[in-house]
């Protein structure tokens, strides 16, 4: 990871400030990167001023940011982060040894509870601290572990929220040759174009457009590198994300990228998720209200979510 020289720094104190929307920003003098490498931070304006201030000393910067706790939350239990990784758990404790996991159903359930469900921004000015950035120039994007088939109803819940990404500049070659899915073939394409080492494995259709990249759970490190090279050069880039799983990768990602990368966890959801974790009643109640929404709705309709059953992540049980 590349990071100003103390030299930089003292240059960049020496240029005067540049204002945007009323604020002043004086060119970034980033504080020193933990040894883990990344930040951790409860409000997104600790990056998104280093960010302007970046933008005004002249830098190309763009600004990355997940969506599920990061930038919106599920306001109830059922259906929030902290819900699906319980169920998640559940399924994984019950899956034989040496077989992989089947989350497929639990990811179904928790896109019925996308659907019907009003995200709010995890922070009252969320959308305005985006939205300043976008109009300081900084291109914004969301990278996402949501599957591409969440498109409309992530869209949706950005858009009520007071979220406007589709103002990002369009992903364009090696990556995104065409608009709509893009599989393992152009995946592997973009990686060998701009010297990305990819995963021998398979890679899932991942999407790109009006600002939200939709990845379905893959390692967002590679992600973000390969959607750096398909939207420009860069002098910065910003990434925050609440996932110790993204954070690391994404530090890893640093490592073989040129272009210097701030990285941010933000925890400001982070105690509603922990309590959530602990309290194994209001777990066990957003179940009971999923598993009895499903058996009525499946007295109705015909559905993949009416041939599970959901079982506790304890065996005994």
């Amino acid at each position: 990871m590349r990071f100003p020289t103390l030299a930089a720094a003292l240059a960049a104190l020496a240029l005067s400030s540049t204002a945007f929307s009323g604020q002043v920003f004086a060119a970034a003098e980033h504080p020193p990167v933990p040894a883990e490498g990344f930040y951790t931070t409860s409000d997104l304006r600790s990056a998104a001023d280093l960010a302007l201030a970046d933008q005004a000393a002249k830098k190309r910067v763009l600004f990355v940011v997940d969506i599920d706790d990061t930038i919106l939350t599920v306001p109830q239990d059922l259906g929030s982060e902290a819900w699906l990784s319980e169920r998640m758990a559940a399924i994984k404790a019950r899956t034989p040894a040496g077989q992989t996991p089947d989350y497929e159903p639990i990811f179904y359930e928790q896109a019925l509870w996308y659907q019907v469900t009003n995200m709010v921004p995890t922070q009252a000015d969320g959308p305005a601290v985006l939205a300043g950035l976008q109009d300081a120039g900084i291109p914004v994007y969301a990278l996402t572990a949501r599957d591409p088939n969440l498109r409309g109803q992530t869209e949706r819940a950005l858009s009520r929220a007071g979220y406007d990404l589709s103002k990002a500049p369009d992903c364009a070659k090696p990556l995104c040759t065409r608009r709509g899915r893009l599989r393992d073939s152009e995946i592997r394409a973009a990686g060998a174009a701009l010297k990305v080492t990819l995963s021998n494995a398979a890679y899932k259709d991942v999407t790109v457009q009006d600002g939200v990249m939709m990845v379905a759970g893959q390692d967002k490190g590679i992600m973000l590198l390969l959607l750096m090279g398909s939207l420009g050069r860069f002098d910065a880039v910003y990434f925050v994300d609440d996932s110790q799983r993204n954070i690391d990768n994404m530090v890893r990602a640093a490592k073989v990228t040129k272009t210097p990368l701030y990285i941010y966890r933000y925890t400001g959801v982070l105690p509603k998720v922990e309590a959530l974790h602990k309290d194994k009643a209001r777990l066990s109640a957003a179940d009971a209200v999923s598993d009895a929404t499903r058996t009525v709705m499946c007295l109705q309709v015909q559905s993949d979510l009416c041939t599970y059953t959901h079982t506790s992540a304890d065996p005994s049980k």
